[in-house]
């Protein structure tokens, strides 16, 4: 696995204005700032990566090839992966980013809807080229659309070296979906509701279109719900010596 130092800093995070909003939820527009850097992975956790961990090969793109990202995982099977990739590891802890220190990283210093600006485009993500009405004014030219999943970084990273940060497969977040900070509203270190039905999906994935790929969109799923358009990147911290 490799991985990048994302600095601290202060960033909006949440959906710009004259977007459609979230599923489930309303992710307004307010400032954050994190405290403490971490090392996030340059790419989703691969078919390779998980089996070389767990033993098994619960992707539904088998065929896909073992540097494509793993999915069909649910959130309650990455808490084992890391509970195991810990024990092996005298010199870092892993765990899933939180959903602020994900937004963070994907925006890469962009307060745009995309790294890229104001539109994607098939030649940036993998996802579907698939538009709400509403959405064609901020349409970008389309390239390929692959309807699965591809091997991860087979296309561009942004400015701060992070693979598929949109599209290619959603990314489980540590956080419990739930209410957002209201508009302009200054908060420190989030870490999302201390208890909810679901957890926190970003980044979009293969089988969504442009909106749901947006830096600030959020969806969520069951905690123990598998499909195979999820799976996850891990951040890396360097364990406290005694």
């Amino acid at each position: 696995m490799k991985f990048v130092f994302i600095y601290p800093g202060t960033f909006i995070m949440g959906i710009p204005e004259g977007y459609r909003g979230s599923v489930g939820g309303d992710n307004q527009r307010h400032q954050v700032t994190l405290r403490n850097g971490y090392y996030l992975q340059t790419t989703e956790v691969t078919q390779e990566q998980w089996f070389s961990v767990m033993g098994t090969s619960p992707s539904y793109f088998k065929n896909c090839g073992t540097d494509c990202p793993v999915e069909s995982v649910s959130w309650d099977d990455v808490q084992e992966f890391l509970r195991l990739l810990n024990f092996s590891d005298n010199k870092f802890e892993y765990r899933l980013p939180s959903e602020a220190e994900w937004e963070y990283a994907a925006r890469a210093g962009i307060n745009g809807p995309y790294f890229w600006g104001e539109c994607l485009s098939t030649f940036h993500a993998n996802f579907r080229q698939k538009y709400f009405k509403q959405e064609t004014h901020w349409r970008c030219a389309d390239g390929k659309s692959f309807h699965r999943p591809i091997p991860v970084a087979s296309l561009e990273s942004n400015a701060w070296g992070l693979y598929d940060m949109y599209g290619n497969v959603g990314e489980w977040c540590q956080d419990y979906f739930g209410e957002r900070p209201q508009l302009h509203k200054h908060v420190v270190d989030p870490k999302g509701p201390d208890k909810g039905y679901a957890r926190v999906v970003r980044g979009g994935s293969w089988d969504s279109g442009p909106t749901e790929c947006m830096s600030g969109y959020c969806e969520k799923a069951l905690q123990s719900s598998r499909n195979y358009v999820t799976g996850f990147r891990l951040v890396m911290i360097k364990k406290t010596e005694n």
